[in-house]
Formats: structure tokens, sequence, C-alpha cells
């Protein structure tokens, strides 16, 4: 089982929709318009949120974005076969038991059933 975080498109980039709160805590960020720029943007999320999973960025032209629909889902789990699982809310904890039900329920399952 692996887990990684996911980059995608800044919801609330300083240069079209930005929160209050954002400025407020010092979170101010363009819409990157290039890899490197969201490459960066994502490695000073990492930083700041102290993450301890790998952290991968979506490319520019937002595939993983509008593949996953990333809203208001923010959690998935990919099946040996590669399909998405299960979906899960932005307020998913780690001890959700039906996250951990979904993740139990993919380790189960044999590798031969991989496609």
């Amino acid at each position: 089982m692996a887990f990684y975080f996911v980059y995608i498109r800044e919801a609330h980039a300083s240069d079209e929709w930005q929160m209050d709160d954002n400025i407020k805590e010092d979170v101010v960020i363009a819409q990157p318009k290039n890899e490197a720029e969201r490459k960066g943007a994502a490695l000073s999320c990492s930083a700041r949120l102290k993450l301890s999973m790998p952290v991968l960025t979506d490319r520019i032209d937002n595939r993983v974005d509008a593949l996953y629909a990333a809203w208001p889902e923010r959690l998935f789990v990919i099946g040996r076969d590669g399909d998405i699982a299960a979906r899960f809310a932005p307020t998913t904890t780690p001890d959700d038991p039906a996250l951990i039900a979904a993740i139990e329920a993919e380790l189960a399952k044999e590798p031969a059933e991989a496609a």
C-alpha cells in the first residue's frame, strides 16, 4: 500500500480567487503557469504542511484533477486493478472506519485479480 499527496490546480490562487483566510495565514500563491512553478508550489505546500508522504504534482494541463474530479472527494483508494475502489470527502480522517474497510478490502484481494 502506498500513499501519495497529489498537488493539483491551486484552488485559491492570488491572481484568481484569493480567500481572506489565505492572506491572514500568509498562504498567497499565484496560479502556476508551467510545470516548474507548479512543482515549486507543491514543494512549498509540502513543507508548510509538514507532509510525511511523497508529493506528486498534476501536470499543468490539470489531467489528474479532471480524471479524478477531485471535488468534493479528496481521498481515493485505488484498487489493485488500477480503478478507483473508494472515494472519500476531504473531511475523512485516517481512522475513519469506512476508509479502513476500503483499504483492508483491497489488501485482501489476491494479486492475481489485478488487471
